[in-house]
């Protein structure tokens, strides 16, 4: 109970739409990671015990968050908004993407969970659409259930 606890702590950031564990700076993630905390402020070491140690720790959680969002969280390279592009143009082969903007909002919405499903972040989609990021984020919502 108390593992499953701590991947929750360590795993909500990610949920959040962060890119990586390692991307959400006040996270003890680290000192799990290192088995150590280099800031002296979290004990990180009877947990890992019971873990197995860091590497341990990191694998089981990498499993961990695989089993719920069928997704590499450990660390992601981050892509520039030409490549994420480049991925929304093959997504969406029939449709020009900084053009979705004018579809009914049914379709747009169909395309916009198609590149949040392709790992797309909302503010990416929101500076290559056009779109606002709210408004990717309402008609995204449940996109990894929908995967």
């Amino acid at each position: 109970m108390a593992v499953q606890l701590l991947d929750y702590i360590h795993l909500n950031p990610v949920k959040g739409a962060l890119d990586s564990l390692e991307a959400y700076r006040w996270s003890s993630f680290k000192a799990y990671q290192l088995g150590y905390d280099p800031f002296d402020i979290c004990d990180a070491a009877p947990m890992l015990d019971i873990v197995g140690g860091s590497r341990c720790y990191c694998e089981h959680l990498k499993e961990v968050a695989g089993r719920i969002w069928s997704v590499e969280v450990l660390p992601r390279r981050r892509i520039p908004d030409e490549e994420a592009l480049s991925v929304a143009r093959e997504v969406l082969p029939s449709i020009d993407p900084t053009l979705l903007k004018a579809l009914p909002r049914p379709e747009r919405g169909a395309c916009l969970l198609r590149l949040r499903q392709a790992h797309l972040t909302v503010k990416q989609i929101a500076r290559i659409t056009g779109i606002g990021a709210t408004s990717v984020t309402k008609a995204t919502a449940g996109w990894k259930e929908a995967a």
